[in-house]
C-alpha cells in the first residue's frame, strides 16, 4: 500500500534530531508503516534532510522551505505565514496527484493544508492528525477548520485526536460556542462528537536497559516558547528551598536571539543562581545524553498546562522517573492531559491557578515529597510500558488505517 504523509511544515526535518514534538509523531507513524511492509511517501518543505535510510522510503521535498527557513531571517506576520502555506498546498497537491497513495496522512494544521486534505478525501482515504489544544488554537481560524474536518469526515476521512483527553476538550469547547454565539452556526451538537471522535496516542516509548538509582538532579526539557512555562517553573522556584536543575532548551537558533529566552528564561535563571540554585543550561544537547542525565534525575517537570500528549512525561516514566506536572483548575477539577496519559498515582500535580505564593508552596510539597520517595521506578516503568509500548502504536495504527472509508470511485460519462 502507498501512503503519503504530509509533514508539519513549521520546523526544518534533520537528518540525526527532532525539532519539536509533532516531527516526534511523524516519525513514530513513518516507523510503524515501514515495518507494516507499506511504501511512505513523506512530503516536506525544500530544507528538509533525509531521516530514513530504507527503500520504501522517499522524501518529497517541496520548492519551498519552512516557515522556520524564513523566521530567522524576520519575524513573520501572520498574512506572510499565510501565502507560505497557501505556496506549499499546490506543490504538496501535485505530489499527491504523482504518488497517487492509498492513504494520505496529514500533521499540518495549515487552514490551507487542512483544505487540502477534506479536498483530497473526496478520491481517496485521508486522515488529519490534530496536535493542538482549545487553549492554543481556538482562534478565528478554527472556524474554517471545523469546517473543513466535517466535509473530511462525511467525505469518510477522519480527524484523529492525540488522546482522549485532548478529544474530549474540543468536545467541550465547541459545545460552549454553539451556545455562545453563531459562528460555528453550520455545525449541529451532534455533528461535534461524530467530527471528534478517534483518537491515537502520539508517541511510544522503549523499556530501557535498566531503570536506574535516583540522582539529586531534576530536568525540565522543553522549548524556548512561552507556552512552554519555563519561566514559571523559575519563578516558582524562586525563595523556596534550594534543588539541582538540569535545563535542556531546542531551538534551532541562537538562544540570545530568542526573546523569550532573553527576556523571561535568563533573568530567572540568574535570580536562582544568585539564591544559591546549581542550574546547568544544555542547549540542543545530543539525544542520547539528554536521556542519559533524564534516567538518572529525580524527577522530571512539566510546566506546559496545556500540552495535548507531552512526550516527555512518558519517556520519563518509560525510565521510572516521576514528573511534577503544572495544572490549572477547570471548575473544580485540576486538569492536566497527564491524567489521562498516566493516571492520578503516578504523577505529582501542582496547582498553579492561584497565586504565586500558593503555587510555590504547592510546588514545594511536590518536590519534598519526590526528594522524600521517588517511588518504584520499575513498577512506573512496567505501567507506562503496558500502555505506550511500540507494539500498542503498532496496533492503534493499523486499526486507524483499517478504518478509513476508501470513497466510493465515481464513474465518468466515458465508463
Amino acid at each position: 500500500m502507498k501512503i503519503a504523509i504530509i509533514g508539519q511544515t513549521l520546523n526544518k526535518n534533520f537528518a540525526i534530531k527532532i525539532s519539536g514534538g509533532i516531527q516526534t509523531v511523524e516519525r513514530l507513524h513513518v516507523r510503524i508503516l515501514l515495518e507494516e511492509g507499506h511504501e511512505v511517501y513523506f512530503i516536506a518543505p525544500s530544507d528538509s534532510e533525509l531521516f530514513v535510510n530504507d527503500a520504501n522510503f522517499r522524501l518529497c521535498t517541496c520548492q519551498s522551505p519552512s516557515q522556520e527557513f524564513y523566521s530567522t531571517q524576520s519575524e513573520l506576520t501572520r498574512a506572510e505565514k499565510s501565502a507560505i502555506n497557501k505556496k506549499l498546498t499546490a506543490e504538496i497537491r501535485d505530489w499527491v496527484n504523482e504518488i497517487k497513495p492509498d492513504v494520505v496522512i496529514n500533521h499540518s494544521f495549515s487552514s490551507s493544508h487542512v483544505r487540502l486534505a477534506a479536498e483530497l478525501a473526496e478520491r481517496m482515504s485521508v486522515a488529519c492528525f490534530i496536535h493542538n489544544t482549545p487553549d492554543t488554537a481556538m482562534d478565528i481560524g478554527i472556524i474554517a477548520k471545523v469546517q473543513f474536518y466535517k466535509k473530511l469526515t462525511e467525505r469518510g476521512g477522519a480527524l484523529i485526536c492525540v488522546s482522549q483527553y485532548q478529544r474530549d476538550l474540543w468536545r467541550r469547547a465547541l459545545r460552549q460556542r454553539l451556545t455562545n454565539g453563531d459562528s460555528f452556526n453550520f455545525l449541529e451538537e451532534s455533528d461535534i462528537d461524530k467530527i471528534y471522535d478517534k483518537f491515537c496516542y502520539p508517541v511510544y516509548v522503549d523499556r530501557p536497559a535498566e531503570v536506574s538509582s535516583p540522582s539529586d538532579h531534576y530536568i525540565v526539557i522543553t522549548r524556548p516558547d512561552p507556552i512552554k512555562n519555563l519561566h514559571k517553573l523559575l519563578e516558582l522556584s524562586s525563595g523556596i528551598d534550594k534543588y539541582r536543575l538540569h535545563i535542556y532548551l531546542a531551538h534551532p537558533g541562537k538562544l540570545e536571539d530568542n526573546e523569550y529566552f532573553t527576556t523571561k528564561i535568563a533573568p530567572a535563571i540568574e535570580v536562582l543562581k544568585q539564591q544559591g540554585f546549581d542550574i546547568r543550561l544544555f542547549h540542543n544537547a545530543n539525544r542520547n545524553n539528554l536521556l542519559t542525565d533524564l534516567a538518572t534525575a529525580r524527577g522530571c517537570f512539566i510546566p506546559c498546562t496545556v500540552e495535548a500528549a507531552p512526550v516527555v512525561l512518558l519517556e520519563a516514566g518509560a525510565l521510572g522517573v516521576r514528573s511534577i506536572v503544572f495544572a490549572r483548575k477547570k471548575k473544580t477539577i485540576l486538569d492536566h492531559a497527564a491524567a489521562d496519559l498516566l493516571g492520578l498515582d503516578n504523577i505529582e500535580l501542582v496547582d498553579v491557578s492561584g497565586s504565586s505564593t500558593e503555587s510555590s508552596i504547592a510546588l514545594s510539597k511536590a518536590i519534598k515529597k519526590i526528594d522524600s520517595d521517588p517511588g518504584n521506578r520499575d513498577n512506573l516503568s512496567d505501567y507506562v510500558l503496558s500502555k505506550h509500548s511500540f507494539s500498542k502504536r503498532m496496533d492503534d495504527i493499523r486499526t486507524l488505517i483499517n478504518s478509513l472509508k476508501k470513497p466510493e470511485v465515481k464513474k465518468t460519462l466515458w465508463d
